[in-house]
């Protein structure tokens, strides 16, 4: 009875997130997975996370009632805890990773007085969301705590690695959940079965997607952007609290957290619309997360990242058809080839680090620091450029990123990562020009949905917006997370130039170029201005590839022309 109560809210979560979610559809890595030679042997393998280590999915959930199983860290065959397991020949496989747990729910089993902190008067309703989580994972009493905790200590201290798969469920999914669980705990206090129950009788008055808007919007629902950001800086808060945790109990295991997945990837209002909205927050999350993990958690050196955000998941069926709002959640979780790339991913990091890397696997780019072509990394023909560990000095972009990190306009994306071959991103093209604009104080305040305080690129946006440089889009969002294609960049750069009253004029003629006829009409003469000023140079084929996406390889390349032949 508990585990259908659990699925009872579940499926109510799937259905309002359903009510703007159509398609979804799977996307190929960034790289081939399974590239890198394997080289490991680990004999105790630790396994932390949410319901997709945990294997839900994949085992007869496509009918009822097997959907409503939750998986309990039990072996499930085609999961990836279980296929790295059986890789790397371990001779001891514990997967400590439930169905919708959070950071929350990790940390009250791994650290006691954070437990004792949740029992707090000031904490109350936390602890009752907590408990409502915890439920389906058979943690029914918090007398079962104590016992599960101290299961988990002992795991931590004999792991010699620990996978963590956790995040999505902090942000993203806690927003949509938030307005219902916080209204069942101001309607029936601290008794989460009273709670279930009387949900499970409200949900069995459902009969149409209108009953359904209805109920949720009877119970609160309030900003959505207020409830992702309390839970992506609770997410920060006990990510940190958590590495701490098991360096605390095992100082030497090699610890990987692998990024989520965009669920919302490709996802359309209709059968024929472009991704919108849904799919530029699941970006931001999922990059957001990346970020804090790498660049801003005092943990990052101690810590392998691991991408797996172009990994296969289930294709959705439209919203219109009845089965939509019965699969959601099963379809937002990987397929057995999903699970076996992400396996594939993280074995990759690992045999990275056998061989000599940190095994850090980056969102686009794939492995940061193989060898290139059996080149020794120590050796002197494999010098550093500014002290990044992928940018060579034989490489053909090494001075022109030489150029653009000693100018001040562009930097790595951590301490010693440039990331040449990474697609370029709005955010970044306005932070490179407020960097060459000497970054100007901000007084404005955003109007884009999308674009909050304490994000990296606020002050960027803000002045980007104001100076003309660029606008957002008509929904009210800027999408610093979107790619950049070639003749977008053309044109941001010119109106740059434009603001800074420099010669507009030269004009280089596109006409020649085979592909000239597939430039957007509002990009012809920011494309002509950029290849008369030598910022644009075409590719192999006598092509101009405007719609093709710009790498932080070829920015490096324009800035450096701008700045000389532009700026100048």
């Amino acid at each position: 009875m508990k585990t259908k109560r659990f699925v009872t809210w579940l499926l109510i979560l799937a259905m309002v997130t359903a009510l703007c979610a159509v398609t979804v559809s799977a996307d190929s890595g960034s790289y081939e997975p399974g590239s890198v030679p394997h080289t490991r042997q680990i004999d105790d393998l630790l396994v932390i996370g949410d319901s997709i280590p945990a294997g839900y999915g994949l085992f007869g959930q496509w009918d009822f009632p097997g959907r409503l199983n939750m998986s309990h860290g039990e072996r499930v065959e085609g999961a990836y805890p279980w296929l790295l397991g059986d890789a790397l020949q371990a001779k001891h496989v514990y997967n400590m990773a439930r169905c919708a747990y959070r950071t929350t729910e990790v940390l009250r089993l791994i650290d006691p007085a954070f437990d004792e902190e949740l029992a707090r008067p000031e904490n109350t309703m936390e602890r009752f969301i907590s408990d409502c989580i915890f439920y389906p994972s058979g943690i029914t009493n918090v007398n079962d705590i104590p016992t599960a905790a101290a299961e988990a200590e002992q795991e931590i201290r004999s792991a010699d690695a620990v996978v963590i798969n956790l995040g999505s469920n902090d942000g993203f999914t806690a927003a949509l959940c938030a307005p219902m669980l916080k209204t069942m705990y101001y309607t029936y206090g601290m008794s989460v079965e009273r709670a279930l129950t009387a949900l499970e009788g409200k949900f069995k008055n459902i009969q149409s997607v209108q009953d359904l808007a209805g109920m949720i919007m009877g119970m609160g629902i309030h900003d959505f952007l207020t409830d992702y950001n309390e839970g992506m800086a609770t997410f920060q808060k006990y990510y940190e609290r958590i590495i701490a945790r098991i360096r605390e109990l095992n100082p030497t295991a090699e610890i990987y957290y692998v990024g989520m997945f965009n669920m919302f990837d490709e996802v359309k209002i209709t059968d024929f619309s472009e991704p919108g909205i849904l799919t530029d927050f699941g970006n931001k999350q999922l990059m957001e997360i990346f970020r804090f993990v790498e660049e801003q958690s005092v943990w990052k050196d101690e810590v392998t990242y691991v991408d797996i955000k172009d990994v296969e998941t289930h294709e959705m069926v439209t919203m219109t058809n009845p089965f939509f709002y019965l699969n959601f959640i099963v379809t937002a979780h990987p397929t057995y080839k999903g699970h076996q790339q992400c396996a594939d991913i993280i074995l990759d990091s690992m045999n990275l680090r056998a061989l000599g890397h940190r095994g850090d696997i980056y969102p686009d780019i794939g492995p940061v620091d193989p060898l290139k072509d059996g080149e020794d990394p120590s050796s002197p023909a494999a010098e550093l450029i500014a002290g990044f560990r992928d940018v060579l000095k034989g490489d053909w972009y090494a001075g022109f990123v030489q150029y653009a990190v000693d100018h001040g306009f562009m930097k790595g994306i951590t301490e010693d990562l440039f990331a040449p071959d990474k697609t370029l991103t709005r955010a970044e093209v306005v932070t490179m020009l407020y960097a060459m604009e000497g970054k100007p104080a901000v007084t404005a305040q955003s109007t884009f949905s999308d674009v909050l305080d304490g994000d990296w690129f606020r002050d960027p946006v803000l002045w980007a917006a104001s100076a003309g440089v660029t606008a957002g889009y008509e929904d009210g969002t800027f999408r610093p997370g979107q790619n950049v294609s070639r003749q977008e960049l053309a044109t941001m750069l010119r109106s740059y130039a434009s603001c800074k009253q420099k010669d507009l004029t030269a004009s280089g003629d596109i006409a020649s170029f085979a592909d000239a006829a597939s430039v957007a009409g509002y990009a012809a003469e920011p494309m002509q201005w950029a290849v008369g000023h030598d910022l644009i140079h075409g590719k192999p084929g006598n092509l101009l590839d405007p719609a093709g996406v710009s790498t932080r390889a070829e920015a490096a390349v324009m800035f450096r022309a701008l700045d000389l032949n532009v700026l100048a």
